[in-house]
């Protein structure tokens, strides 16, 4: 008998994670899922962090972060 619950049929192992979020918060999320046009919330979240952790390594890199827009740049503080 197979178990289901394991994911060895559905490829990598996953892991449920469940977030708390004010009513503000969670319309933020919904309005970017929207903007992005993630299919789901947890889809939105995994490209954050692939964004995220881009934006750190390429600041511990040395790298400097910057907005340009019409030849002007404003340079990004950096992310926490």
């Amino acid at each position: 008998m197979t178990n289901m619950c394991s994911g060895a049929s559905r490829g990598p192992e996953r892991k449920r994670v469940m977030f708390d979020f004010s009513n503000d918060a969670y319309n933020r999320l919904q309005t970017i899922r929207h903007v992005a046009g993630a299919s789901s919330n947890a889809e939105l979240v995994r490209n954050s962090l692939r964004v995220y952790e881009w934006m750190h390594r390429m600041q511990g890199d040395g790298w400097e972060l910057q907005l340009v827009k019409n030849h002007e740049a404003r340079r990004v503080g950096r992310i926490p």
